[in-house]
């Protein structure tokens, strides 16, 4: 399956601008963190990865749909470290499929 183009780098490229902006303290933007959420759930669901990348996968998604949701979450510095985290997840992933 091409993945180069399509919803899922769009969504992943999304969510780790994010990610990133939501470290930095710049703002929550909850749809990138949710589209995000849905493409590494749908890696996730593809059954091509080891069984310890797959729980890396859902942790992240997870985290993703809770930074998303809960916004006292989002802006504490526990979110922002959470953020920097599922950013490093989030990089792999990209890396692991476009490179």
């Amino acid at each position: 399956m091409d993945l180069s183009h399509g919803f899922i780098p769009l969504a992943l490229n999304a969510s780790l601008s994010a990610l990133d902006a939501l470290a930095a303290g710049d703002g929550l933007r909850s749809d990138d963190l949710i589209a995000g959420a849905i493409a590494l759930d749908l890696l996730a669901s593809q059954g091509h990865y080891s069984h310890t990348r797959v729980n890396g996968l859902m942790t992240a998604v997870l985290g993703l749909r809770i930074l998303a949701t809960r916004q006292s979450v989002s802006e504490s510095q526990e979110g922002r470290r959470a953020a920097t985290h599922f950013a490093a997840i989030v990089r792999e992933m990209q890396n692991h499929l476009f490179n």
